[in-house]
């Protein structure tokens, strides 16, 4: 019987899962209901919002792959973005890590900008809110104060 190496079978299926199951562990801060998804469905966690995230143990060869993956979850759960959650795994010259937020988030450049536009909109709405509230809260104690005076 040959030794289960990273790569084959049954091993690599155990460490992604193992990886799926740390990395929802880890949004829990962010995402209270992160949770792996169960076998067979698409995507790799639940509770994300409108992220489809992949978790991957593979190497660099195969992220396109996994972004592939990705996107083709997000279609099908109608998500908008898609990220592959890629482990640090040890290669020549770099130490690898088995803690998620030591991982990279892998992303194509149309979702990066889709994103950023959203929260870019998100901000100006609220900093317009403020703004709006500042100032109504300035104007009403303005008449106050004139109201005060009479």
């Amino acid at each position: 019987m040959s030794p289960q190496t990273s790569g084959s079978g049954r091993y690599n299926d155990r460490a992604g899962r193992a990886w799926e199951t740390a990395c929802a562990v880890a949004l829990r801060d962010y995402f209270p209901n992160a949770a792996p998804m169960p076998r067979g469905t698409p995507g790799d966690l639940s509770g994300t919002w409108d992220i489809s995230v992949e978790c991957t143990v593979s190497p660099w060869s195969r992220m396109w792959a996994k972004l592939r993956q990705a996107r083709d979850a997000a279609d099908v759960r109608s998500l908008p973005y898609a990220v592959v959650w890629k482990k640090r795994n040890q290669e020549p010259g770099m130490a690898g890590s088995t803690d998620p937020m030591e991982g990279v988030i892998l992303m194509g450049a149309r979702n990066f900008w889709q994103m950023a536009a959203r929260l870019e909109a998100y901000e100006r709405a609220e900093m317009d809110a403020e703004l709006e509230y500042s100032r109504g809260y300035r104007d009403g104690a303005r008449a106050r104060a004139i109201e005060a005076a009479q």
